[in-house]
């Protein structure tokens, strides 16, 4: 009956230590590679604010075939990374990324945040 009851102590000591290590884009070359061609299109979507009040709907909206130069060079830069969306609503957009590192994460940037901000899934 003691060793039953050190398990799940066990397990729950370990979980904080493997959710934390996410890899975010300043810890590993994935999301390294994925933030800096991403902060590309976070720069387009801030300047086209700025020229026309608004966000843009889609990321064409900046110029004809930019979302598909930013998934082409997403994917020259970081091979791994499985998918990258852009999204708006009423409060401004999102942009995000996904690679796997340990599982599978997820970098996100909107227009409140300053950086990216990255979680994984283990």
């Amino acid at each position: 009956m003691r060793r039953s009851a050190r398990r799940p102590i066990l397990i729950c000591a370990l979980v904080p230590a493997i959710l934390a290590s996410c890899c975010g884009p300043n810890a590993c070359p994935q999301a390294k590679s994925g933030a800096s061609v991403l902060d590309r299109a976070v720069a387009g979507v801030e300047s086209y604010k700025e020229r026309n009040g608004r966000y843009p709907v889609q990321l064409d909206d900046i110029e004809p075939g930019f979302q598909t130069r930013m998934e082409l060079d997403l994917h020259k830069a970081c091979p791994d990374c499985s998918r990258f969306a852009y999204k708006t609503d009423s409060f401004g957009y999102e942009i995000e990324y996904q690679y796997p590192h340990l599982g599978k994460n997820r970098c996100v940037r909107n227009n409140e945040m300053e950086t990216w901000s990255c979680k994984g899934i283990y």
